[in-house]
């Protein structure tokens, strides 16, 4: 035999059970939501890095153009 007692435990199990379940579909989707943003920054990083990096190595060419160098440069420490 059933009681109230008895259904309201089950009752309140389940919607403890559902909202636990709820909670996990919503974490897993702002963990997927901040990832993104994650890499879409270092991405971003990437490819400012990549410029700066292609600015100097000009900057640099050009240099040893106008010094009338013509290799590349060459530290004077031996290794």
């Amino acid at each position: 035999m059933v009681t109230n007692s008895m259904i309201l435990l089950l009752v309140g199990l389940s919607l403890i059970a559902v909202g636990f379940a709820l909670g996990w579909l919503g974490n897993l989707r702002l963990g997927r939501k901040h990832l993104n943003v994650a890499r879409s920054e270092a991405q971003e990083i990437l490819r400012e890095s990549r410029r700066e990096g292609e600015k100097l190595r000009k900057q640099s060419m050009l240099q040893r153009t106008s010094r009338g160098g013509s290799g590349p440069l060459r530290s004077s420490s031996k290794v």
